[in-house]
């Protein structure tokens, strides 16, 4: 599977388990799209070493709501919440898959990324490993 197949299907899952948009590599590193709609997931730029005859990308994404709260208020942990479930159906999601090998270990954390405005959600990161695409 080559890099572009592997960030095609990542947005698949992600916009099949509720993802409103996606976002991918430098589109990243902007500010966060208010434009566009929410739930937001952004997916960082993936380390992909061949370790053997496979690909082992290190995935690192964002799940994102729009709060519409500065400083934190009565809706950021619902939101938070609401993007902690979107992050375990999305896991869910790839682990039924059997072209990939998702990491038993997935390392979740709440996070809150203020801009022009603000988003709450939650912050993963796991190994994926795939057949490389010339084996």
């Amino acid at each position: 599977m080559t890099y572009a197949d592997t960030v095609a299907y990542l947005e698949a899952q992600a916009l099949g388990v509720g993802a409103a948009s996606f976002w991918h590599g430098p589109q990243t590193n902007q500010d966060i799209n208010y434009a566009e709609p929410f739930p937001q997931v952004d997916l960082y730029l993936l380390p992909a070493p061949l370790v053997g005859p496979n690909v082992v990308y290190q995935v690192n994404m964002s799940f994102n709501a729009l709060d519409q709260h500065e400083n934190g208020g009565p809706d950021t942990l619902g939101l938070q919440g609401a993007m902690d479930v979107l992050s375990q159906q999305f896991i869910a999601a790839l682990r039924e898959d059997e072209q990939f090998d998702v990491s038993e270990r997935v390392e979740r954390a709440p996070q809150y990324r203020k801009g022009a405005r603000v988003a709450t959600g939650f912050f993963i990161s796991f190994t994926l490993t795939a057949r490389a695409a010339v084996c």
